[in-house]
């Protein structure tokens, strides 16, 4: 099944591709937009993986947490699909 992504963020003719849009999906904008403290993402990381979290797997877990905030965003927005548990 493919994850829907809201379509493109900044709609615009692909002049390369023979079908599809360049640049970054709507979901991509809305993770990247989302605002994580450091100190939230190593509290989730610990809550998640049992022990107090290394450097990688923080920026993991920020960046899980980021996707699931996008995927929320596009639910209420009736654009997305309720996202699975990580």
């Amino acid at each position: 099944m493919i994850k829907k992504n809201g379509g493109p963020a900044f709609p615009k003719v692909a002049e390369n591709f023979k079908v599809g849009w360049a640049g970054m999906s709507l979901r991509d904008w809305f993770a990247g937009r989302v605002d994580i403290p450091w100190a939230i993402a190593e509290q989730v990381a610990t809550l998640w993986n049992g022990h107090e979290p290394d450097i990688q797997e923080t920026i993991e877990v920020r960046a899980k947490l980021r996707l699931m905030e996008a995927d929320a965003i596009l639910k209420e927005r009736g654009q997305g699909e309720e996202a699975p548990a990580p």
